[in-house]
């Protein structure tokens, strides 16, 4: 299916209903035209990339994916996760879109990323008191749970700020109540009784560097879920990145619809201007050619289930094709195809990694592979944030 490279400049016109290959001249973005990236299939995101350009409105961007998407392989230790989320593609994008004269932050976080133990050595904005733990699945990963002390959860973005929106669960067992510190001072005491739902707190301090905290009122046995907290500047719109990275995680494990705090729920409420998705590896590497028809079929239900629910929610989705793994080559292409069929029939973009990184040796002679089977280092997030940042910015 190979086609004509074009240059930035002819991206927009080149693309009526054409196949081939599109290549930004200037960042070496591939990304092949089966899945096509085509600005009328991202109307949305383009009226909020120009409400942040006009200075009117945010714009808010979530990033649905594994590790890789968490950022494992950018940072250092045995694991390469620590100081991983500032190195993370969605955190490189969001530099690259400021770079280019497009505001853009990524001041939250969302769930523990499936490393709670490790949390604050992966992002120091965070700062994780004794007694806090994984809970159950939503964005991100498992949720913050508490059901022990009073020891704070606290989050200190790196910009001003003057929004505050903290996401938290009511209901279940022995539901807790709990305490919001801005600068250590008290602002709201929240009871988490009820049914079991999300909800959300808003809060608007005076412009300027908080740190926001989360304590338990009593140090007892009740439970306290804390899902996000997300941080702006109501007088500086920008794009926010919402990484929601997970580690180890798949398509089946967020295409959860029950309870009303499990993965699809809170992305329905988060309704996204764009929900990039990066899913398939730990597919890819828990298959095998005896079960690849029916495991390629599954994954597709749920990637379908996940895409249903981004829409139906009036986010925008734009599908990515991961990177090579050590997996065999033909459970990979079985997948990697299926992504493609996804993005056909349900008319999305679609940015090809496994394309761009031409293949698990590719990979290695670039320096990228860190660690086996799948993790990739910083100079390959940086490459996918390019590609990325590339393409968005012709809309």
């Amino acid at each position: 299916m190979a086609g004509p490279f074009v240059s930035a400049e002819d991206l927009v016109p080149a693309l009526g209903g054409a196949t081939g290959t599109i290549r930004d001249s200037q960042q070496g973005a591939l990304i092949r035209a089966e899945g096509r990236f085509d600005p009328r299939r991202l109307h949305k995101t383009r009226r909020a990339l120009a409400r942040v350009r006009a200075a009117t409105a945010r714009a808010r961007f979530g990033v649905i994916g594994s590790s890789t998407v968490a950022g494992t392989g950018t940072g250092t230790g045995t694991d390469y996760r620590t100081g991983a989320r500032a190195k993370s593609f969605p955190s490189v994008l969001s530099a690259r879109l400021t770079a280019a004269g497009l505001p853009s932050r990524w001041d939250n976080f969302f769930g523990t990323a499936n490393y709670y133990q490790e949390t604050n050595a992966i992002d120091p904005r965070i700062g994780l008191g004794a007694g806090w733990l994984n809970g159950p699945q939503a964005l991100g990963g498992p949720i913050f749970l508490n059901q022990s002390t009073v020891n704070a959860l606290t989050f200190t973005p790196v910009n001003q700020f003057d929004r505050l929106e903290l996401v938290y669960s009511t209901g279940g067992g022995n539901p807790g109540s709990f305490e919001v510190l801005v600068d250590g001072a008290v602002v709201q005491t929240i009871s988490t009784t009820g049914g079991t739902a999300l909800a959300k707190f808003n809060f608007s301090p005076t412009k300027g560097n908080h740190t926001v905290s989360v304590r338990k009122t009593v140090a007892d046995a009740s439970t306290v879920y804390i899902h996000s907290m997300e941080c702006w500047d109501s007088t500086l719109p920008a794009v926010d990145i919402c990484n929601l990275g997970w580690g180890a995680s798949d398509a089946a494990a967020w295409y959860v619809t029950t309870p009303a705090t499990r993965p699809m729920p809170a992305l329905t409420m988060q309704a996204f201007d764009l929900v990039l998705i990066l899913l398939g590896l730990n597919a890819m590497d828990t298959s095998s050619l005896g079960t690849l028809s029916a495991d390629v079929a599954a994954w597709k239900t749920a990637m379908q289930g996940i895409i249903n629910t981004a829409i139906a929610a009036g986010s925008e989705v734009l599908l990515m094709v991961p990177q090579w793994s050590t997996a065999d080559a033909t459970i990979q292409l079985a997948f990697h195809n299926a992504a493609y069929e996804l993005a056909d029939s349900n008319l999305l973009n679609i940015l090809d990694l496994s394309y761009r990184f031409e293949s698990y040796a590719k990979q290695g002679e670039l320096g990228y592979n860190i660690s086996a089977p799948s993790h990739v280092g910083v100079e390959a997030h940086q490459d996918i944030a390019g590609a990325l940042a590339a393409a968005l910015l012709t809309l």
